[in-house]
């Protein structure tokens, strides 16, 4: 805990001097699925074929565009009556207006 800390309070100082936070593997944090624009030093398609080749050899990459993992939720078996259920929409989506003004 206390080498946590201690890193934690460095990193805070930074942030508090006005630099800015580097990407959560380099700094140590825990990442938001924020994205920033960088210079890199290899143009995007050779570090794509390098991710390709690595991904074909099965060996470990790390992809510079993470996707969220989704867990595989089996479906409820089916209703026998549904005349006799109650049945709630649930979602975490948001509320849209009426008419989907947005186009959502």
């Amino acid at each position: 805990m206390t080498d946590a800390l201690k890193r934690l309070a460095k990193f805070a100082i930074r942030l508090a001097h006005g630099e800015t936070a580097g990407p959560a593997q380099q700094e140590g944090y825990i990442p938001r699925g924020i994205r920033r624009l960088e210079k890199a030093d290899r143009l995007g398609v050779e570090r794509g074929i390098d991710m390709l080749l690595r991904k074909i050899k099965q060996e470990p990459f790390v992809s510079e565009l993470p996707m969220e993992v989704w867990d595989d939720t089996p479906p409820a078996p089916p209703l026998a009556q549904v005349r006799d259920c109650n049945i709630a929409l649930v979602t975490t989506s948001g509320v849209v207006p009426w008419g989907n003004p947005d186009r959502f």
